[in-house]
């Protein structure tokens, strides 16, 4: 079974009991915040892929073509989407990962972060359409399509997922803090992962190799030229950060991206445990049939 889907708090917390015990100091060690930010992004890593399993295999369980429809073709495809795309971010981009990012893993992260953040929402709309096909078809009829998700009042507000809307209301802020991440990255500026982060003497050596460059391609000594731009990519760390707008400034990934599936997760679980739930309660009145 899956470990269930944790913040990051949790997971520090937890590693500073382990290492402190009750003598948790002012200043925690680097090499358990680190520690920390790597289990947690394994658990996250985890979670995400059993949800898609799950996902996967909720269709047959579910009465309504409609609801059946957003759950395989809607958010299976985005949660396969999202723990493909985490996988790559947690394998070539770990919290301690010093070495700069070639070329080529640079513009593959920056495609996989702008598909965790895009798809995040589109699931959780995903989910709302299957609820309400599944459970209140008649009214989803008359509603606007901008109406549909978890956290608007025709899933929030309706008495027939009381139970979910207890759990879709702890996470307004996170609703609000990720909906920041998504709608930019949709509509104005693309998510991305700098490479590396060069220093002071970094910068002037890779102006000098900039200079050596141009003259080797003046002079067409080809080979030289390739040889001076490996020479600048090694240059500098990385630091695993994302950056969005320029005003905004860096952004961790660790435990930013982690904290942000986690809930989605949890979403996901919650509606997943929903649908077997009712459908198992309707098998069941069908088995004894009519109260006589």
């Amino acid at each position: 079974m899956a470990e269930k889907p944790v913040l990051y708090v949790d997971v520090l917390a937890q590693q500073c009991s382990i290492i402190y015990g009750s003598d948790k100091p002012e200043r925690i060690d680097d090499y358990i915040i680190n520690s920390a930010k790597r289990i947690h992004s394994l658990i996250i890593w985890d979670a995400s892929q059993n949800a898609f399993f799950e996902a996967v295999a909720l269709p047959p369980k579910i009465s309504n073509e409609n609801a059946r429809y957003h759950i395989q073709f809607g958010a299976s495809r985005r949660l396969e989407m999202i723990w493909y795309a985490y996988r790559n971010l947690a394998t070539m981009a770990p919290p301690d990962r010093l070495v700069p990012l070639a070329s080529d893993e640079s513009r593959q992260l920056m495609v996989d972060i702008n598909i965790i953040y895009l798809n995040i929402r589109g699931t959780l709309d995903n989910l709302a359409w299957a609820l309400l096909h599944e459970f209140d078809p008649n009214r989803i009829q008359s509603m606007p399509a901008s109406q549909v998700s978890l956290f608007l009042p025709g899933i929030r507000a309706n008495p027939k997922f009381a139970s979910l809307a207890a759990i879709v209301n702890q996470h307004d802020a996170w609703d609000r803090d990720v909906k920041d991440r998504r709608d930019p990255a949709a509509h104005r500026i693309p998510l991305a992962l700098p490479p590396a982060v060069l220093g002071p003497g970094d910068a002037s050596r890779y102006r000098e190799l900039e200079a050596e460059y141009s003259a080797a391609i003046r002079g067409h000594e080809f080979e030289r030229a390739d040889q001076i731009l490996d020479a600048q990519r090694k240059l500098g760390k990385f630091q695993p950060w994302f950056v969005h707008e320029p005003a905004v400034g860096p952004i961790e990934i660790y435990p930013t991206v982690p904290d942000d599936l986690c809930p989605l997760v949890q979403l996901f679980e919650a509606v997943h445990s929903f649908f077997l739930l009712i459908t198992s309660i309707k098998r069941e009145v069908v088995r004894r049939g009519p109260i006589r």
